[in-house]
């Protein structure tokens, strides 16, 4: 059976016309605002909020913001579609509550880093409403992603990359005379942290 606005009506006893509920399904729902009535009762919680995007396969030729995303399962660039989710996390509980999904425009200005950092900035003080940890991957472990959203107040948790290269900066004396100062000293041997430094 096909379900439609007119086969709607008839299952709503006379309560609702095919038009009032097509008009009903026109109107952008708040989630964001329903998820902080619904969910005001997890303040009193231990929670960390959870930043992802996931590709979704798709085809066709008008499907809105299909493009070339990564995709995590294949580990390979994909067509499809990518859709952002941003969640608050019960730790205690382990549940993740979705707070918002936004779709990644595949005609967007700037780059994939800009358009997540605005997804965030966009929902900043509803998240630190909850808390002010951000989860992420490793993908995010950008100095353009990491300094953009501590200026908001947000302490990121993420996992670095193997070769990371860990280096700690020079507080010593600078050398007098010509040429760039000395930033940084030997590498960070992580097995062995130099906790004075």
């Amino acid at each position: 059976m096909r379900h439609n606005f007119l086969n709607l009506s008839r299952y709503s006893n006379g309560a609702y016309c095919e038009k009032s509920i097509r008009h009903q399904f026109s109107q952008k729902i708040p989630f964001v605002n329903w998820f902080t009535v619904a969910f005001k009762g997890l303040k009193r919680k231990e929670l960390i909020a959870a930043f992802d995007p996931s590709h979704i396969k798709k085809s066709g030729k008008h499907t809105f913001g299909k493009g070339k995303y990564w995709s995590g399962k294949d580990q390979q660039m994909k067509e499809g579609i990518e859709v952002s989710c941003l969640s608050i996390v019960d730790v205690e509980d382990r549940t993740a509550y979705g707070m918002e999904v936004v779709q990644t425009p595949s005609d967007r200005e700037g780059s994939l880093i800009d358009h997540y950092v605005s997804v965030i900035r966009n929902r900043l003080q509803e998240v630190l409403a909850y808390t002010r940890y951000l989860t992420v991957d490793g993908y995010f472990i950008k100095k353009k992603f990491i300094d953009a959203l501590i200026k908001e107040g947000l302490v990121i948790i993420t996992k670095m990359r193997q070769d990371a290269n860990l280096t700690y900066l020079f507080e010593g004396e600078q050398k007098k005379g010509k040429g760039r100062k000395k930033m940084y000293e030997e590498k960070v041997d992580v097995k062995n942290i130099d906790k004075s430094k």
